[in-house]
């Protein structure tokens, strides 16, 4: 299933899928390609080929995650069709995804009040925690999400993915007053936090969950398994 995220027109967008079998992440045996289209009918039709991004520019970021680049594109909504061979000796699969690209001003994304949320993890054993996935969906109708105040690079997603660290840290800024959705499979949490009305703030202080010291949280040796609440994942 693909991670969604929205762009503005003046921007190349970067899109990632992960693929799972059985509930747990597993790499292809080749991506072969992912084609844009306009519609979900000419996605599902192979007609009418937007851009065609190939296996050469297709990156694995982690097990069964992998990442590309779509072109700029004119606002409104597009399909990303992605082509798969699962295991060596399966035919190959298709599915589709889709994102939207719209018109930001400048002096909206500038205005938008941001809080810089912080939060550390451990392994069982006191070691930082790198290249945990952590992620962020508005839980809020109809509210964005922000990743930059740039407005030249601004990306506004309704779901942002991090990864932790060398160092198993994560920091991004999210908007005060707006509700999220932190998922972290690892960890089995799906979870909702409010942002506060403040500069910067500790992301555990934002949970029920106790913490160990002020910042850091014990990820298990063996991945559980998260609640079943909607399509949050």
């Amino acid at each position: 299933m693909g991670k969604r995220y929205s762009a503005i027109t003046t921007e190349d967008t970067t899109l990632s899928f992960q693929l799972y079998r059985s509930g747990a992440a597993v790499d292809a045996f080749l991506v072969v390609k992912v084609e844009v289209f306009a519609t979900n009918e000419d996605a599902t039709l192979s007609q009418n080929v937007i851009s065609t991004i190939y296996t050469e520019d297709i990156v694995r970021k982690d097990i069964g995650l992998y990442e590309y680049i779509v072109p700029q594109q004119p606002a409104g909504k597009y399909f990303d069709k992605v082509t798969v061979v699962p295991m060596e000796g399966n035919s190959a699969v298709e599915f589709i995804n889709s994102y939207d690209v719209y018109e930001i001003s400048g002096a909206v994304s500038n205005n938008v009040p941001l809080c810089v949320v912080s939060g550390s993890f451990l392994s069982a054993s006191g070691e930082p925690y790198s290249n945990l996935e952590v992620g962020f969906t508005v839980d809020d109708v109809d509210s964005p999400s922000v990743l930059s105040v740039d407005p030249s690079k601004c990306i506004v997603p309704n779901a942002l993915q991090l990864f932790t660290s060398e160092l198993g840290v994560i920091s991004c800024a999210l908007i005060r007053g707006v509700t999220y959705r932190l998922h972290i499979r690892k960890l089995g949490i799906n979870t909702k936090i409010l942002i506060p009305d403040s500069s910067a703030c500790n992301l555990w202080s934002l949970t029920q969950f106790k913490t160990i010291g002020v910042t850091s949280i014990v990820v298990p040796e063996t991945p559980t398994t998260p609640p079943s609440e909607g399509d949050n994942w």
